[in-house]
């Protein structure tokens, strides 16, 4: 596991410094699961709406096979099959909805990760940050 810098002392503290890391480990994957639980609740649900479009147009279609072909078994056929497309295009757009709310948030999710993690390698604090932003160098920089 690794031990994150603390101001305080290493040798004092490290069962607290432990205890938090870890934590913060369990905390952070306990949301991770959570979440995948729910993608995949929600993929399941769709994939449901899917098959039951598709059992609809495979019902509608075999109205108009088995019994002869009449006016009334044509509008009956049709009807379902609307209704299918319907529940169809209903699970597309509600599936796209989910997907590309969630597109959105893994990606600033990806930023902020990728730019703490670049950070913390180089060992730059944000105490240090706030220093260049509002130095002169910064400012020079600028014009």
């Amino acid at each position: 596991m690794l031990i994150p810098k603390h101001f305080l002392g290493r040798d004092n503290y490290i069962y607290l410094i432990i205890l938090h890391s870890g934590s913060s480990i369990a905390i952070g994957g306990l949301i991770l699961i959570a979440t995948m639980t729910m993608c995949v609740a929600y993929i399941k649900h769709a994939c449901g709406m899917f098959k039951i479009a598709s059992y609809r147009i495979e019902k509608a279609i075999a109205i108009n096979m088995l019994k002869n072909s009449s006016l009334e078994n044509e509008f009956m056929m049709y009807r379902e099959i609307i209704h299918a497309v319907d529940i169809h295009r209903k699970a597309m757009k509600s599936t796209i909805l989910f997907f590309s709310g969630f597109q959105r948030s893994r990606f600033i999710l990806l930023i902020i990760g990728v730019l703490t993690l670049s950070l913390n390698f180089y060992e730059v604090s944000f105490s240090d940050i706030i220093k260049y932003v509002f130095s002169n160098k910064f400012l020079k920089e600028l014009k």
